[in-house]
């Protein structure tokens, strides 16, 4: 079988420190690498197999499909109600999202949005296009993830969260 593109994730070695032979990072929280590489169905269950190896998957090429229109009139205040991020129950959690870092793949964000302020916003862009998201799904996926209060409304899950990864993977034509 010819070699196809895997997203190869590894365990980055890490040592003890001197004099202080108990302290060393446990396996969740050392730090990690990606590599994207040609491999052969071989060498992706030798490298499955390798104790450094966290995960080894094939490239997929993915496709965002486009909204179909809307025609009828919708209720506004109904459709803000419908929205609510309290329908799903985030305030009856026990789990925090203080300190915790997030990481989002999709089609970007708006760095200035309202919902953002306060989240350091580290975006790296994987496309050809410009950074920021010119389709509005990453912002609408973002906002309901971490999104802080707008106009009295709670929209994020999880609002607390001080830092997130913004990985631009899909354009206007995919990813």
């Amino acid at each position: 079988m010819q070699p196809a593109k895997h997203v190869i994730l590894r365990r980055v070695e890490t040592r003890r420190i001197r004099g202080q032979a108990g302290l060393a990072l446990a396996p969740a929280a050392a730090p990690m690498t990606i590599k994207v590489d040609e491999l052969t169905t071989r060498r992706v269950a030798e490298l499955s197999h390798a104790r450094d190896v966290e995960a080894v998957a094939p490239v997929i090429r993915v496709r965002l499909v486009a909204p179909v229109g809307v025609t009828a009139v919708v209720n506004a205040a109904s459709a803000l109600a419908a929205s609510d991020i309290h329908a799903v129950g985030p305030d009856t959690l026990s789990f925090s999202d203080d300190g915790v870092t997030v990481v989002v793949l999709d089609t970007g964000i708006d760095w200035s949005h309202e919902a953002f302020t306060g989240v350091e916003l580290v975006r790296r862009n994987f496309t050809s296009e410009v950074d920021d998201d010119i389709r509005g799904h990453g912002i609408h996926c973002a906002g309901t993830i971490f999104g802080r209060n707008v106009a009295e409304w709670r929209i994020g899950v999880a609002p607390r969260v001080r830092k997130a990864l913004i990985g631009k993977v899909l354009g206007q034509y995919g990813g």
